[in-house]
């Protein structure tokens, strides 16, 4: 098996990846509603992978939720052709597609919120309502493990050395703090309990303090 169930309707699937010498992983997310999935920043599906994904339902949105998610869009799409495509203005000049703004891509039980203040990631952020989840891409990542001196001292510079937080880079690119302040404000008045990263270690309790402190700076 490689999806991983969270939730009676929310699974992940995760591939290796080194970023900046950091081996910080990558991680999708689906989420089912009736017999409908959301695929949230697709990673490589293998055909195994793809056999998973379609025995519980049909693939009908397909997210590239920030400006950074988007290598295996285009292999996604083609796999799933009903799907409808969602992903930021910036991915979809490069790849030369049609697409709906990430934050389209929500329903009623997928609350979307454009994270305003860093037109850099330009992120989308989702809250997973039946499973109380956050679903964050670059936000914030959670990394613990590092094998070498060489990955430690990588993740050190890039400021993801600490466990959970938001990266050196993406305080640096957030610019308008005021305006990330306000994204912070909604993103806490959510009620969730989980965290799924992009990249690290998933956060199961205690989701939202942990939240607020990594973003107390602001």
């Amino acid at each position: 098996m490689q999806l991983r169930q969270l939730h009676e309707h929310l699974w992940i699937a995760e591939m290796p990846y080194v970023f900046f010498g950091v081996p910080a992983g990558a991680r999708m997310t689906v989420a089912r509603r009736g017999g409908e999935l959301w695929l949230h920043s697709p990673i490589e599906i293998s055909a195994e992978l793809r056999a998973e994904i379609e025995s519980l339902g049909a693939v009908t949105r397909i997210v590239a939720p920030n400006n950074f998610h988007y290598l295996h869009l285009e292999e996604a799409a083609q796999m799933f052709p009903a799907a409808t495509i969602f992903a930021t203005p910036a991915v979809v000049k490069k790849l030369k597609i049609e697409a709906q703004a990430p934050e389209k891509s929500g329903d009623g039980n997928l609350q979307a919120l454009r994270f305003r203040g860093n037109r850099a990631a330009q992120e989308t952020v989702f809250f997973h309502v039946p499973s109380r989840t956050l679903i964050l891409t670059d936000l914030s990542f959670n990394l613990h493990d590092f094998p070498t001196a060489w990955a430690k001292l990588a993740a050190k510079i890039y400021g993801a050395d600490r466990g959970f937080g938001p990266s050196r880079l993406m305080k640096l690119t957030t610019r308008n703090k005021a305006a990330a302040r306000q994204s912070i404000r909604k993103i806490l008045s959510w009620d969730f309990e989980r965290i799924v990263f992009s990249h690290g270690a998933i956060l199961e309790e205690n989701g939202k303090e942990q939240f607020q402190r990594a973003w107390s700076w602001l």
